[in-house]
C-alpha cells in the first residue's frame, strides 16, 4: 500500500486533496500524515502545496560547518620543543597529538551550529502575554491600595502609633 510519503515523492509538489484522492483517504487524514511528515523534517509546505524535503542539502544550508582551526601551532625544533616541555614538567613520550585528535571528541567544536534564530512558539507568547498581564494587574491593585492608604495618611498614623504605644506597655 502506497504511503503519504511515497505520493508525495511520486507526485512531486501536490495539494493534500490531490494526495488524499490519490491515496482514497479522506482530507483530514492526507493532511494529519502530512504535518506528521512536517515535523520529522522530511516534508515542507507552502500553501496548499506540500513537497518533500530535499533531505542532506536543506540540513546543510540550515547550518554552518565550524571549521577545526590548529589552535596550538607547532613551532621550532624537535630539540626546542623537548627542552620547552621539560621546562614546563610535561613528559615528553615522543608522541605529539595531533589538534584534530584533540579537539575532535569535543562536542563543542564539532556540532554544527544553526544559522537562523529560533523563535518562541505562538503558544509560548501568549502564556508570557497572559503572565505579563497578571503582574500589571497586581501592581494595579497595590497602587490603588496604596493611594487609599496616602488619602488617610493620619489615621494610618495613629493605628500605627497606638500599637506601638501597645507593645512598649506590655
Amino acid at each position: 500500500m502506497e504511503t503519504v510519503f511515497d505520493a508525495l515523492k511520486a507526485m512531486g509538489k501536490a495539494s493534500s486533496q490531490e494526495v488524499a484522492a490519490r491515496l482514497g483517504m479522506t482530507r483530514d487524514e492526507a493532511i494529519n500524515e502530512l504535518w506528521k511528515l512536517k515535523r520529522r523534517g522530511e516534508a515542507d509546505n507552502k500553501g496548499p502545496m506540500w513537497w518533500l524535503t530535499s533531505g542532506d542539502e536543506e540540513k546543510q544550508a540550515g547550518y554552518r560547518e565550524t571549521p577545526v582551526v590548529d589552535l596550538i601551532p607547532q613551532r621550532g625544533t624537535e630539540s626546542e620543543k623537548t627542552a620547552r616541555q621539560e621546562a614546563s614538567g610535561t613528559e615528553n613520550t615522543g608522541q605529539h597529538a595531533d589538534v584534530t585528535e584533540v579537539v575532535q571528541p569535543i562536542p563543542a567544536f564539532t556540532e554544527k551550529q544553526q544559522d537562523y534564530v529560533i523563535l518562541p512558539s505562538l503558544h509560548a507568547a501568549n502564556r508570557e502575554l497572559r503572565r505579563a498581564k497578571g503582574q500589571v494587574q497586581k501592581w494595579e491593585r497595590i497602587c490603588a491600595a496604596l493611594r487609599e492608604l496616602n488619602k488617610h495618611r493620619d489615621v494610618v498614623r495613629q493605628i500605627v502609633d497606638s500599637s506601638r504605644r501597645v507593645a512598649s506597655e506590655k
